[in-house]
C-alpha cells in the first residue's frame, strides 16, 4: 500500500472513530425519547404539547377538561346535577419506556400474572361473609383479618406488562385522570381519545 492510500484509509479511520463518537447509541433511551417525541409532536393538534424528562414522554391538553365520577351516579340524575358536581383537570397521555422484552419473557410475566390472580380469586370466594364496598374490606375477626392480609399481599406481586414497543424499549402508555371519572364533553372525550390513539400509532404493539 502506497504512503497515499495509507494516508485515506488512515484519515477515513479517524473520521468515523470521532463521528461514531458522537453519535447517540440505539440503546440510549433519551436519544430514543427524543426521536418519539418528534414523531408525536409532529401528529398533535393545537391546543396540545409533549415534553420528555428521564425516560418518560407527557404529552398534554392545553387547556383543562371537565370530568365528572360517575361510581356512585344515579340512573336519574340529569345532566344538572352531573354537571353541578362535575370539576376542571388536566389530561395528559404519557409514556415511559424500559427495557426490551423478548417473547419468553413477556409469557413468563403473564403466566405470573395469571398465578396471582387465580390466588386472589380463590381468596375473593374466601373471604364473601366479609362485609365489604368494593375492593374495601372491613374484617371483625382475626381470623377475617388474616384472610385479607393473604388477599393484599398478593397484589403487589402483579408485573406490570408493556403493550408496546419502539425502537428497541417497551412502552407503558397511561392516561390521566382515572377511568373512573367521565368526560362532561363528549367532544372532549372525542378529542383526547384520537390523541392518544396518535401517540400509540407512534409504538408498535408486542405480539
Amino acid at each position: 500500500m502506497n504512503r497515499s492510500i495509507a494516508g485515506v484509509v488512515i484519515g477515513l479511520t479517524c473520521f468515523f472513530v470521532f463521528a461514531c463518537r458522537d453519535m447517540p447509541s440505539i440503546t440510549d433511551p433519551e436519544s430514543t425519547l427524543r426521536q418519539l417525541k418528534r414523531r408525536v409532536e409532529a401528529l398533535l393538534p393545537v391546543g396540545w404539547s409533549a415534553s420528555r424528562a428521564e425516560g418518560v414522554l407527557v404529552v398534554r391538553r392545553n387547556d383543562p377538561v371537565r370530568m365528572a365520577n360517575m361510581l356512585n351516579a344515579s340512573a336519574m340524575e340529569s345532566e344538572k346535577d352531573i354537571l353541578d358536581r362535575s370539576f376542571l383537570c388536566e389530561y395528559r397521555i404519557t409514556v415511559r419506556l424500559g427495557e426490551r422484552l423478548t417473547a419468553e419473557e413477556l409469557a413468563d410475566m403473564r403466566h405470573h400474572n395469571e398465578e396471582v390472580s387465580e390466588t386472589i380469586a380463590r381468596l375473593t370466594e374466601k373471604m364473601r361473609h366479609i362485609t365489604h364496598k368494593f375492593d374495601d374490606y372491613l374484617p371483625t375477626t382475626p381470623e377475617d383479618e388474616r384472610l385479607v392480609k393473604e388477599y393484599r399481599d398478593p397484589q403487589a406481586l402483579y408485573r406490570e406488562i408493556p403493550r408496546y414497543h419502539f425502537n428497541g424499549f417497551s412502552a407503558v402508555v397511561t392516561s390521566e385522570p382515572s377511568e373512573i371519572l367521565q368526560f362532561s364533553s363528549p367532544q372532549e372525550w372525542q378529542e383526547c381519545n384520537t390523541v392518544r390513539a396518535a401517540v400509540i400509532s407512534c409504538l408498535k404493539e408486542y405480539e
